[in-house]
């Protein structure tokens, strides 16, 4: 701790950090409403909505398809909301049709048979 800092300037900071954490439930909502209506009024269709146990992870699973003359393919998106870290991170995922046939695998809905 700084020793130059006042009592006051303590003081001052601490209400700040207990402000901004009473104001995490309600930005949660926020960016769960948003990511909700921009996936509703996307191409996208909604799969899942996850939120870990101790709250600090929201997570949206969402995927559309995409057809070619060549292929069809789909591709998910996992949005990530981490409360911790104050970040929004999205990670894309394919399931290229011609790898899948390659494959005998058809394609579905789980993430797990993605092709990269």
């Amino acid at each position: 701790m700084d020793s130059k800092k006042t009592v006051d300037k303590i003081y001052t900071s601490y209400l700040k950090n207990k402000k901004s954490l009473e104001n995490i439930a309600e930005n949660v909502l926020t960016v769960e409403n948003y990511v909700n209506q921009k996936i509703e009024s996307s191409d996208y269709s909604f799969l899942s909505y996850e939120v870990s146990d101790d709250l600090n992870t929201h997570k949206w699973l969402c995927f559309k398809d995409v057809k070619t003359k060549v292929s069809n393919s789909r591709i998910f998106n996992n949005i990530t909301l981490d409360v911790e870290f104050s970040s929004i991170f999205i990670d894309t995922y394919v399931q290229y049709d011609l790898l899948m046939k390659w494959q005998n695998v058809a394609t579905s809905t789980k993430i797990g048979k993605r092709t990269f």
